[in-house]
C-alpha cells in the first residue's frame, strides 16, 4: 500500500500543475488518518433520505413522466473509469431548472458530462468541469471522451484539483444553476467543496453530490444547513441532493 501511495504522490509531483495536490496528499497521509467509519450506521442514516428518481421529480417539478436515456448505447473505451453518475437524473434536472450555467467535479469518461451538456445547449448554455486526472498516463487521454465534438464549444475542461482550480472558478462566475460533486472521495476534500460552493449555488438551483455511503460528509453539511435532502440510490451508490431554498 505504501509503495502504491508513493507512486501516486511522484505521479503528481514531477506534474507542475498538480504539485500542490501531491504535497496535499502527502500531509493526509502523514498527519490526517482517515476516520473509521460504521458503514452500517451510515447507510441506515441515508435510507432516512431515500426517495425514487420519479419521486424526486414529482416533488420538486410536479411531473411524473421524465426522458429515460438508453444506456445500452453508451460505451466507454476505457471501462475501468467508471460509469459515471445516474444519468436520467443528470439530463431531466437539467432541464426542468432551464439551467444555463453549471459546474461538476470529476469528469473521467464524461458520461455526466455528456447528459449535462445535450441539455444545456437547448438554451446556449455553458458546462465548466473539473477533473483530476488519475495518475495514471493512459486513463488521462481518455477524459471527457464520451463527449461529441459538437458539444464542446459549450463547455470548458479544467485539469486540477478541486482545492486549487476551484476558488478560480466561483471568482470568475457568479451564480451556477446546478453543482454535481463527483471528485474527492476523502470526507475532508467532499466537506472543503461542499462548504466552498455553496453560496455559488443560486436560491432554486441544486447541489448534487455522488457516492455520499463514502463517509459523512455530505450528511454533516446538510444537518449543518438544516435541510433534509433527497437520497437516490443508483446501482451500489447513493447520491445526495439538496435544493437551494434560500441564502
Amino acid at each position: 500500500m505504501f509503495l502504491v501511495k508513493l507512486k501516486i504522490f511522484f505521479w503528481y509531483f514531477i506534474r507542475p500543475r498538480y504539485f500542490k495536490h501531491s504535497i496535499r496528499l502527502s500531509k493526509n497521509y502523514l498527519f490526517n488518518k482517515n476516520k473509521k467509519i460504521n458503514k452500517n450506521e451510515l447507510i441506515k442514516t441515508i435510507d432516512n433520505y431515500l426517495i425514487s428518481l420519479e419521486d424526486f421529480f414529482i416533488l420538486h417539478f410536479n411531473v411524473n413522466k421524465i426522458n429515460h436515456i438508453n444506456y445500452n448505447q453508451l460505451k466507454s473505451n476505457n471501462n475501468t473509469m467508471g460509469g459515471g453518475s445516474n444519468i436520467d437524473l443528470i439530463y431531466n434536472i437539467t432541464e426542468f431548472t432551464k439551467s444555463k450555467l453549471v459546474l461538476e467535479t470529476g469528469v473521467a469518461s464524461g458520461y455526466s458530462s455528456l447528459f449535462f451538456l445535450k441539455s444545456l445547449k437547448n438554451r446556449n448554455g455553458h458546462l465548466v468541469s473539473i477533473n483530476l486526472p488519475y495518475p495514471d498516463k493512459n486513463k488521462e487521454l481518455f477524459i471527457g471522451e464520451m463527449v461529441n465534438d459538437n458539444l464542446k464549444k459549450f463547455w470548458t475542461l479544467l485539469a486540477g484539483a478541486d482545492m486549487d482550480i476551484l476558488p478560480k472558478v466561483i471568482k470568475k462566475y457568479k451564480q451556477f444553476d446546478i453543482f454535481h460533486y463527483d471528485s474527492d472521495k476523502t470526507y475532508r476534500g467532499k466537506i472543503w467543496t461542499l462548504n466552498k460552493i455553496w453560496p455559488k449555488i443560486k436560491i432554486e438551483g441544486f447541489l448534487i453530490c455522488d457516492d455520499i455511503q463514502d463517509n459523512y460528509a455530505f450528511i454533516d453539511f446538510a444537518k449543518k444547513l438544516e435541510i433534509k435532502p433527497d437520497v437516490i440510490k443508483y446501482k451500489n451508490k447513493y447520491i445526495g441532493i439538496i435544493k437551494k431554498i434560500s441564502e
